[in-house]
């Protein structure tokens, strides 16, 4: 009698025990986006993964450097979020609120790149062209223009004008390959002088 209520009892045992090993997976959440360790900047798409699916959720709220992004109630789960131009680091963090009142955490941290994206110049070339309907305006000095950067008026340190002179260089390839063409190429040498003045020699071959 003792030894088959022994048996009885171990047997209960092992159905409890297998009854609780086919609960499933415990609720779980894992931000996707942006993985750990990348670098981003500008408009980004803050995405988490919740396991199991179906898993009954009152809401879930996502916070980046401390500062809430947005909370949604129902999926997808995800939000837009501006990380700026610049690429820094961000700690990401989502909050998920179960039906039974039990949270779901996980955070992530982005990395700042390790390069100034900026350079510092002391001039800036501005092309310009003025037109009078489809007529071109010609003779304009640089008390003429006006160039302001963030509302505050630049120098004009250098101006080109339409009337300037230029230079033009010209490369002949002057290989065994170019003999039969030398001929045409120095009898047709002054046209590749543009507007050249009375004093300006006819370029040479």
């Amino acid at each position: 009698m003792t030894t088959a209520l022994l048996a009885l009892g171990l047997s209960g045992l092992a159905a409890i025990g297998t009854s609780a090993g086919q609960s499933g997976p415990a609720p779980a959440l894992t931000i996707v986006d942006p993985a750990p360790g990348r670098y981003i900047s500008g408009l980004q798409t803050l995405r988490v993964r919740l396991q199991p699916e179906g898993l009954a959720i009152l809401r879930l709220t996502f916070a980046a450097d401390g500062d809430p992004v947005c909370t949604r109630q129902a999926p997808p789960w995800e939000c837009e979020w501006d990380a700026g131009q610049d690429v820094l680091a961000h700690s990401i963090r989502a909050v998920a609120v179960l039906a039974d009142g039990s949270r779901l955490v996980d955070s992530v941290r982005t990395e700042a790149a390790g390069f100034a994206p900026s350079v510092a110049v002391d001039v800036v070339q501005v092309p310009a062209t003025v037109t009078d309907g489809n007529r071109l305006v010609k003779g304009l000095a640089p008390k003429d223009f006006r160039i302001y950067e963030n509302d505050r008026p630049q120098e004009i340190s250098h101006f080109i004008g339409a009337d300037a002179e230029r230079e033009l260089v010209v490369a002949v390839d002057m290989s065994g390959s170019m003999g039969p063409a030398m001929t045409t190429c120095r009898s047709d040498r002054a046209s590749w002088a543009v507007a050249p003045s009375r004093n300006s020699p006819p370029p040479e071959l």
